[in-house]
C-alpha cells in the first residue's frame, strides 16, 4: 500500500497523468495507491476505477507537516480497522485543521477536535 504525495508520484510515472501514474504504482507495488493532491484532495485507486476525496476548505496559516499529519494520521484510521476510504476523510479533515493554524506539532489537532470538525464540515 502506497499513498504518493503528488511530486513523489509524478516523479515515478514522468509525463503520466495522475490516474496513469497511479496505474503504474498499482502495478509496481501490486496493492493499493492513492496520492495527496493538497488543497485539490486525494485521489486513489478502487478496483481499477480512480477515486477522489476534495480537500476541506479552511483558511490556510501553514502547510509545512501537513503531509506528515496526513499519512500519520490515514495509517492510525487503517490501524484502527476503518476503511480506506474513511481513513483519507479522516486525515484530510486532520491536516486541513493542521493547516489552518500555527505552532508547528502543538497545532496538530487531538481526536475529539477532528470528529468535530467533520461533523461540521460533511
Amino acid at each position: 500500500m502506497d499513498i504518493f504525495s503528488l511530486p513523489a508520484l509524478q516523479e515515478s510515472a514522468v509525463g503520466k497523468s495522475i490516474e496513469k501514474a497511479l496505474h503504474h504504482a498499482a502495478e509496481q507495488n501490486r496493492g493499493w495507491v492513492g496520492v495527496t493532491e493538497s488543497s485539490a484532495g486525494t485521489r486513489w485507486l478502487e478496483k481499477g476505477s480512480l477515486r477522489h476525496f476534495p480537500a476541506f476548505k479552511v483558511k490556510t496559516v501553514g502547510t509545512l507537516g501537513a503531509g506528515d499529519v496526513f499519512h500519520g494520521i490515514f495509517a492510525l484510521g487503517l490501524a484502527e480497522g476503518n476503511t480506506k476510504e474513511n481513513s483519507v476523510c479522516w486525515a484530510a479533515a486532520a491536516a486541513s485543521l493542521y493547516c489552518s493554524r500555527s505552532g508547528g506539532r502543538k497545532a496538530v489537532p487531538e481526536r475529539e477536535e477532528i470528529n468535530n470538525f467533520l461533523k461540521n464540515n460533511k
